[in-house]
């Protein structure tokens, strides 16, 4: 019932990140209940600690009634013991590109991230584009598991955390987050965005375009895949996301289709 009630307030569905685009905005208002009495109620339920179930969606409901006059509250449940309502939380501010929250939004997502709204998080991150965020998205580049897709567009919070960085540095960083993270330590001292992207690419070490595949076979039934890792720089590949996952060392190459070492594993690294 109280979700049924949170989700009328906003607009008889559930907002973003549970459904939505990012941008999306209600096409009607609830007559005789002012959107700011609809926000009350939903930071009511936010301090009900017991209501544990609904207290993450009535973080997203709070901030689309509220939008950035909201950002007080949800500064605060960066620090909420409930990973979900910290990753929603971060989501929000992000999305209202707060940038009093910025180095409070990186504390809650190093080392204690939500893989559920991974991706939610990293959609903000990524509109934004604001740098001083890539310690969060360097936070996920290990958080493996499939939350959804469009078409090939695959929900896989690693892949979507490089490609994001990508965007926003210019750089291709490895799904190591201990590395990647000692590399932006150093290279977040330049300014000059070109001067860093530079150094990220002596630090990290990627190549763009790693691996070559070539097809070898009959042209009928037999056929096989060569993959080399011409990086220098280990590399995983997964056939699926989240599935069957094969080593390739660097300046290796395999003809069997898939490596020596293969394991089913449930994170990308």
């Amino acid at each position: 019932m109280v979700r049924r009630v949170l989700c009328y307030g906003w607009d008889s569905w559930e907002p973003w990140p549970y459904a939505y685009a990012m941008d999306y905005t209600p096409s009607r208002s609830k007559e005789g209940v002012s959107s700011d009495a609809w926000a009350e109620g939903a930071a009511a339920v936010i301090g009900r600690k017991e209501l544990k179930e609904v207290r993450p969606l009535a973080v997203a409901v709070y901030a689309q009634l509220q939008q950035k006059a909201g950002a007080p509250l949800l500064r605060g449940l960066l620090k909420d013991d409930d990973p979900e309502v910290r990753a929603i939380a971060a989501a929000e501010l992000a999305r209202f590109k707060d940038d009093d929250s910025i180095d409070s939004i990186v504390a809650s997502l190093e080392g204690k991230n939500d893989a559920r709204w991974a991706c939610s998080v990293i959609e903000a991150i990524d509109a934004w584009g604001e740098p001083r965020l890539a310690p969060a998205l360097i936070a996920y580049l290990e958080t493996g598991g499939l939350f959804g897709y469009s078409g090939d567009d695959f929900q896989v919070p690693a892949l979507k955390a490089r490609e994001a960085l990508e965007k926003m540095t210019g750089a291709t960083f490895p799904s190591d987050v201990e590395s990647s993270r000692q590399a932006w330590k150093e290279a977040a001292q330049i300014e000059d965005a070109a001067e860093r992207k530079t150094l990220l690419a002596k630090l990290l070490r990627m190549a763009p375009n790693p691996l070559k595949a070539e097809v070898i076979g009959d042209g009928d039934r037999q056929c096989l895949c060569k993959i080399t890792n011409q990086s220098p720089r280990d590399i995983t590949i997964g056939r699926e996301p989240d599935l069957n996952f094969q080593d390739t060392p660097a300046g290796s190459g395999s003809s069997e289709g898939r490596a020596k070492k293969t394991r089913r594993k449930t994170s990308l690294s």
